[in-house]
């Protein structure tokens, strides 16, 4: 009988064998998250109420769709955002494809607290001159219509260049491939973007991830025909480009123009030529719909000054703190009936007390501190890093 030889097993060797494969995974350092998503963090805007409704401003390296009818103040709520990347980073520069071909004056922009130095304006609108030209590697990017122009996004970015928000104003500009080559209008080219438009943003997802770039998607919208939805759903819009935008973006924010009489702001030295106050301003309500990274169905209200940009934010905190029960009524004895009961005429926050709303809506206005204070310890609540 042949002698069998039995090799000993070591008991290392699985653990090696194991070892070595995730030590060899592990190097893959660009595709692998070892401990958990970790957030980015966000930029914070002007607006205290709109921070709110974002569960803390908006994400870096995510995207957050603007939709919502004309003159409702989607493109302003961009350069609201925009603004909030350039006070963050004094060196950071943002990227604006206007689609429409019509970019804001620096005398719209400079009250937000846009930089018009590091706003790169680029007007194209089609698919090519927008989505090509941010993944583009090229030095010189050749447009649509052969033209050489200047580096592509991509390129830009890989050569250091401080690139920290993009907006693209509007979705609904840009032209898909078959109305481009079209060359006339009188081809049926109905639903031609919403076929290209998923592939399109797949293709800049990973540059907006791995350099953390804030993304603002503007969108018209269209009117809903369906009475049933409009009564029973308030669906009284429908974002167009199927479903791709809204699964791209994380973030998905209905925007309108509040028509209430009192919602409107009137200067107190300007008259129109019948003697009537000038309309300055107007209070923009923002809806956040969708929020992956965190509580969605919120509500936003900020006034608008055509000239000064977002006032009266300390009406805003003072609605928001009240309603969250952060600034509350003192609470003092009945002296008929000996029981405690909150003093309707005073607010309170910590040892601080104002004697009526509008001497609460004052002092934050007068004490951007106070402001910070219970902003901050509305976030703690929610367990929001301010």
């Amino acid at each position: 009988m042949e002698a069998q030889v039995v090799m000993k097993k070591d008991d290392n060797d699985d653990k090696k064998k194991k070892t070595d494969w995730l030590s060899m995974f592990a190097k893959d350092e660009k595709n692998i998250i070892a401990e958990g998503v970790v957030s980015k963090g966000h930029v914070t805007t002007k607006s205290p109420t709109l921070n709110w409704a974002l569960s803390g401003g908006f994400r870096k390296g995510m995207a957050a769709c603007l939709y919502g009818p004309e003159g409702s103040g989607k493109s302003f709520i961009s350069m609201v955002g925009v603004a909030a990347i350039h006070q963050e980073d004094p060196e950071a520069f943002c990227v604006l494809i206007t689609t429409e071909f019509r970019p804001p004056t620096p005398a719209r922009l400079l009250p937000l607290g846009v930089d018009p130095k590091r706003l790169l304006i680029r007007q194209v609108n089609s698919l090519h001159d927008v989505f090509d030209w941010i993944t583009s590697m090229d030095s010189v990017f050749t447009n649509s219509d052969g033209s050489k122009g200047g580096p592509g996004m991509a390129y830009m970015i890989e050569q250091g260049a401080p690139i920290r928000g993009l907006v693209i104003d509007s979705i609904k500009g840009i032209q898909g491939a078959k109305e481009v080559a079209a060359g006339t209008v009188e081809k049926d080219i109905m639903g031609d973007l919403s076929k290209y438009l998923n592939p399109a943003l797949r293709s800049i997802l990973p540059l907006i991830r791995t350099h953390d770039i804030t993304t603002f998607l503007v969108q018209q919208v269209n009117m809903n025909m369906n009475p049933d939805e409009v009564k029973y759903q308030n669906k009284k819009w429908v974002v167009p480009s199927g479903q791709a935008l809204k699964h791209f973006c994380e973030v998905m924010m209905l925007v309108e123009r509040v028509e209430k009489k009192d919602a409107k702001l009137f200067s107190t030295d300007l008259k129109s030529i019948r003697e009537i106050p000038v309309q300055e301003g107007h209070t923009i309500r923002v809806k956040v719909d969708k929020d992956n990274l965190g509580s969605p169905f919120r509500e936003a209200e900020l006034r608008v000054n055509y000239r000064r940009g977002i006032v009266d934010t300390g009406y805003e905190v003072a609605m928001l703190a009240t309603n969250q029960g952060v600034v509350v009524h003192p609470m003092i004895e009945d002296k008929k009936t000996k029981e405690m009961k909150p003093s309707i005429a005073y607010w309170e926050f910590g040892e601080e007390k104002f004697h009526g709303f509008d001497a609460l809506v004052v002092a934050l206005e007068q004490n951007p501190d106070l402001q910070k204070k219970i902003m901050t310890e509305i976030f703690r609540r929610e367990g929001i890093s301010a």
